[in-house]
């Protein structure tokens, strides 16, 4: 998806390999979360960390695989992310949220 909104800003000129790549290697700070943490709110809060992280460095791994700004590897991540928060609020409505026991 990531690939697709780079492609609509006409972003992404090494391909879906490059895109590939940066993603697999901005996603590795999230494999920390699997350390033990100091309760659920020490979960929480290093798997916040850890998201926001991965997040920067995807930005940062498409400006340098693709040669791109900063500002429009950071655009095309937020139009990602704004077009999952929509269909999954979509789907959320259509059935109902979580299912009750």
């Amino acid at each position: 998806l990531y690939h697709l909104v780079l492609m609509a800003f006409q972003s992404a000129p090494k391909g879906f390999e490059a895109t590939l790549r940066g993603c697999l290697y901005a996603n590795v700070p999230l494999l920390l979360i699997v350390l033990p943490s100091f309760g659920p709110m020490g979960f929480k809060l290093v798997y916040a960390l850890m998201t926001a992280w991965s997040m920067v460095l995807t930005v940062v791994g498409c400006k340098h695989l693709h040669r791109v700004s900063y500002a429009r590897a950071a655009v095309a991540l937020a139009v990602m992310l704004l077009v999952v928060a929509f269909f999954a609020a979509i789907f959320l409505v259509r059935f109902g949220g979580a299912p009750t026991v």
